[in-house]
């Protein structure tokens, strides 16, 4: 019995260690098989979710409750149009291996090109904006003599 119990737990472990390996040296820089696009590419958007997630949270934290409500409406608006425009998208390989890196590379991209659009902190526009007066000052400037 304990004979049969340590065989057990033994190709437990070990078919755990073999299901880990591939994920401990995965490596994006030279992707092999389309499990590793895949894998790649869903770490890409968990990276640049993490990013857009933290921006949005430093946003609301600055806004009072009717504003973080609005913040949070958009946000979710944009979360549902993204999933539904991804998912479209890779509509032509649902159902195949690569369907999963589509959809991520989607979502990523999607993502990625939100974050320019981001609201930024007030006081960080009020330097824009004095930074922006300033250059125009220096183009409307009469020329002298």
């Amino acid at each position: 019995m304990k004979i049969r119990t340590l065989a057990v737990v033994a190709v437990v472990l070990l078919s755990n260690a073999f299901m880990m390996r591939p994920a401990l040296s995965l490596d994006c820089q030279n992707q092999r098989t389309q499990n590793d696009m895949s894998q790649c590419a869903s770490l890409d958007l968990e990276r640049e979710t993490k990013i857009i997630n933290r921006t949005y949270g430093e946003l609301r934290a600055r806004l009072n409750p009717a504003k973080q409500q609005q913040v949070r409406d958009v946000q979710l608006a944009w979360i549902k149009y993204k999933d539904l425009r991804c998912n479209f998208e890779a509509a032509g390989v649902e159902g195949g291996s690569a369907y999963p890196m589509i959809v991520a590379m989607c979502l990523t991209g999607m993502t990625r090109h939100l974050q320019p659009l981001a609201p930024e902190p007030p006081s960080l526009r009020k330097t824009q904006a004095r930074l922006f007066a300033s250059e125009l000052r220096g183009v409307f400037r009469r020329p002298s003599g």
